[in-house]
């Protein structure tokens, strides 16, 4: 991941419907990060055409009301499939943290490059030794029992388009081996599209978490994100109840509920990666002449585990 030249998310709307339907919640959002101004941390808003120009470090926006929440971490790494940063926002209030403007806060917590709290490896710990997990999990915060990914709304679909790649009749012939890459590995779970890659413990890759976990973190998921179940709201707009099924949950049964904003450890995180005196410089690296492409490619920042990319009704 590289970070934002002069620490400025430099974005576009993908459309005016998406503008106007987002500009406003986006606004709102941004008020949430407001600790990060003090830092130097700014957002340039441009017309489409100019975004496009210098794609590979702009932001496109794109809008959809199907519940979807995807955001590229930071500025993605320099490679043949790079196609520049996005962020995939929604305006429905029964995902995520049960509001826009929060979900949407989450999502710009991605895009100046937080990963996700609850996927950090040094959380998680097994439950039964034999268990396989790519590597051992020997942390206290999460157990491998209290993860139930068959209680997200696309578990059965990933089912079925794995039975379907796999030649197979119907879901039933899936060894219970084939069941387990699919909920515990991420890139077998992207592979089918199922959400569980937002859930489940990341590899290292060289990342590493905050030395202290921040329960109250807004890259925290609820226990219910992405879960079966409905969201029933008041006639004022309030939450009533919240009927999703928890895909995780702390080991005494404790659910992570939904955040209102970032904590002061998202906030002093971002500072970190950054740095004070951090400024950067713009690279458009789309032209294959630059002689700085190759090069560029191998620039990575320090990371935290707090916050990932997002799918349909997940944060």
């Amino acid at each position: 991941m590289r970070r934002w030249p002069e620490k400025t998310v430099t974005y576009a709307f993908s459309t005016t419907d998406a503008e106007k339907k987002l500009d406003r919640i986006l606004e709102e959002a941004k008020k949430l990060w407001n600790k990060l101004n003090v830092e130097g941390f700014k957002y340039k808003k441009l017309e489409l055409k100019k975004c496009k120009a210098r794609r590979s470090e702009c932001m496109i926006i794109y809008y959809n009301n199907d519940g979807k929440l995807l955001t590229s971490v930071g500025l993605p790494p320099l490679d043949n499939n790079f196609e520049g940063p996005y962020m995939h926002l929604s305006d429905k209030e029964d995902v995520g943290n049960l509001n826009p403007v929060v979900n949407v806060a989450h999502e710009l917590g991605h895009a100046w490059g937080l990963w996700h709290e609850h996927q950090a490896r040094k959380w998680w710990g097994q439950s039964e030794v034999d268990e396989f997990w790519g590597g051992t999990l020997d942390g206290e915060k999460f157990m491998t029992a209290d993860y139930h990914p068959e209680r997200l709304k696309d578990y059965e679909v990933a089912l079925e388009k794995m039975a379907e790649a796999k030649g197979l009749k119907s879901t039933e012939e899936l060894t219970q081996e084939q069941i387990n890459m699919l909920v515990r590995d991420q890139d077998t779970a992207k592979k089918y599209g199922f959400t569980a890659a937002e859930w489940m413990p990341l590899r290292l890759a060289g990342m590493h978490a905050d030395e202290i976990f921040d329960g109250n973190s807004l890259m925290l998921y609820p226990s219910g994100a992405g879960g079966k179940g409905e969201v029933i709201f008041g006639d004022d707009g309030k939450v009533v109840e919240d009927k999703r099924l928890p895909i995780l949950t702390y080991p005494n049964g404790e659910r992570m509920p939904v955040k209102k904003m970032p904590t002061g450890e998202d906030v002093d995180r971002l500072v970190m990666i950054y740095g004070s005196n951090y400024r950067g410089v713009s690279r458009l690296h789309n032209d294959k002449s630059s002689k700085l492409k190759g090069l560029l490619k191998k620039v990575r920042s320090s990371m935290s585990l707090k916050a990932g990319d997002t799918e349909k009704g997940m944060c």
